[in-house]
């Protein structure tokens, strides 16, 4: 059972916290929790994760380099993205 919306069968694994947020040292030594979510509330929930993230990186700017860079490469793959129409 999906555990956000509580209707469809958990088909895939989320991490909780997104594993998105943390650099690879530290992805390294934490202890990954997953949950079980349908692939819709997955991708969804990831989509809010990366846009906080983007929100994060560019308050902190370079000082978290490994994430900024992935903020850097979010803002070129998602062409549809909120954080960017409100950058232009």
């Amino acid at each position: 059972m999906c555990v956000y919306c509580e209707r469809n069968p958990g088909t895939t694994r989320d991490h909780v916290p997104p594993q998105g947020w943390f650099t690879a040292a530290e992805r390294r030594t934490m202890r990954v929790i997953t949950v079980l979510s349908c692939r819709r509330c997955n991708q969804a929930q990831g989509a809010a994760e990366e846009e906080f993230r983007n929100v994060l990186a560019m308050l902190r700017g370079r000082a978290a380099a490994e994430v900024y860079e992935r903020f850097q490469r979010s803002l070129i793959r998602q062409p549809g993205s909120v954080l960017r129409s409100s950058l232009a």
